[in-house]
């Protein structure tokens, strides 16, 4: 038998939040990042604060926790332009702790470290 489930919005089972998601194989934490001067997030997901290390090297840390600092990461950075004198970044994971990520990014042709105009990072794993 087939069944459907239509709804408008999912809450917390006290009707005043979303549900947390935690041991669920969704994303936990998402973010895309302003990253040439000062650092702004255009939007993220269970993201505190980023901090501006140095040029093209960024630490995201998380408002929750991860349980171990062996999660999974992906993510890209590119200058914006969309063409060709505005090539795309390599985004590269340097450190990982259970509270933060530390990044870089690079020129593909040079892999020199180098800023970009944005970047974005996905991250999966299961919370502490």
């Amino acid at each position: 038998m087939t069944s459907v489930l239509n709804v408008d919005t999912i809450a917390d089972k006290a009707g005043t939040g979303p549900v947390g998601l935690t041991k669920q194989s969704a994303a936990k934490v998402y973010v895309r990042w302003e990253n040439v001067g000062t650092v702004s997030t255009a939007d993220s997901l269970s993201v505190s604060s980023i901090t501006d290390n140095a040029s093209a090297d960024d630490t995201i840390n998380f408002s929750n926790s991860f349980s171990a600092d062996n999660f999974s990461s992906g993510g890209h950075a590119g200058q914006g332009g969309g063409t060709a004198s505005d090539p795309a970044r390599s985004l590269h994971q340097r450190e990982t702790a259970t509270s933060s990520t530390r990044v870089r990014t690079a020129y593909p042709a040079t892999m020199a470290y180098q800023e970009a105009g944005y970047a974005s990072l996905i991250i999966h794993g299961d919370l502490a």
